[in-house]
Order: C-alpha cells, then structure tokens, then sequence
C-alpha cells in the first residue's frame, strides 16, 4: 500500500486490478500518474472504464490530456465512495466504477498534521518460495514525510 486513495477501491466487490509498486508514482504503472485508459483496474469485467470525481467535479484523465487522474493527499480527503453496479443516471458516463470523493473543507481555526509512512523490510515476513529458495529477504526501505496545514 502506499498513499494513493485510487488503492481502496481494491477492497470493493467486483474490482480487480493490478499489483502495485510502493516505490513508484501513481498506481505503479511505471512512474506514470494513472489515467482512466491505463489505470489497470477491472470493476464487473468493464476494463479501466471507470469515473472519477472530486468535489462534483469531472477528474477523468484532464480532459484527455494524458495526464492521469487527481491524486490528492490522503489528508485532505473528508469522503470517498466506489459505486460497482446499480448507481444513478447522473453516474451513468462510464460502465465500470463511479469513485466519488469530496474534500475537506475550510473554518475559521486551523489545524494540522505531521506524519512518517514507513515501511522496512525488518517488520516483513521473507516470502515463502524465496525462503525456500535460500534467497535473504528482498530489501525494502520506504520513508516519507510530510505536513499539512489547513483551516478545518
């Protein structure tokens, strides 16, 4: 897992997709930021036909540009939602997935948040074909920090 809101949609009934890489960008699809074309996620056999909102607001792949869809801190996000199958007509672009996620919004008193996501090979268990295989523990080494700040 890494810091991509896009990853909880794995946990959705019907959604399949591809194993990713903690040390890549995006969904792990080779240092790209994913677009809806090449996200490589499967929701009830519709291949990589999802969509995606923010705020109401259409993220599909900046308007074709090739860019990728939004990925937004984990921070900042107040609600998230995957819609598989029997949503709305005002849902009805794609025939895969609707992932519906709204912001945090602002106040009139701030808060903020300092966070470590660490990862390290130490606290993983060596896998059992490479066990088996007399190989050591693959290295994994992952640090990233960060800060928010905002009005709530």
């Amino acid at each position: 897992m890494n810091r991509n809101f896009t990853e909880i949609m794995d946990l959705s009934a019907g959604v399949t997709s591809a194993v990713t890489r903690a040390d890549e960008l995006g969904r792990g699809s080779g240092g790209e930021v994913p677009s809806t074309e090449d996200a490589g996620m499967n929701v009830q056999g519709a291949a990589s036909d999802n969509n995606f909102q923010i705020n109401g607001v259409n993220v599909n792949d900046f308007g074709g540009s090739g860019l990728g869809i939004a990925i937004p801190n984990p921070d900042t996000i107040q609600e998230f939602r995957v819609q598989t199958g029997m949503y709305d007509a005002e849902y009805g672009r794609d025939a895969g997935a609707n992932v519906d996620l709204v912001t945090r919004t602002g106040s009139n008193a701030f808060h903020g948040d300092i966070f470590e996501f660490w990862r390290n090979d130490v606290l993983n268990a060596n896998d059992y074909f490479v066990k088996g295989a007399g190989d050591p523990r693959p290295e994994l080494k992952q640090n990233q920090f960060g800060a928010t700040l905002a009005a709530r």
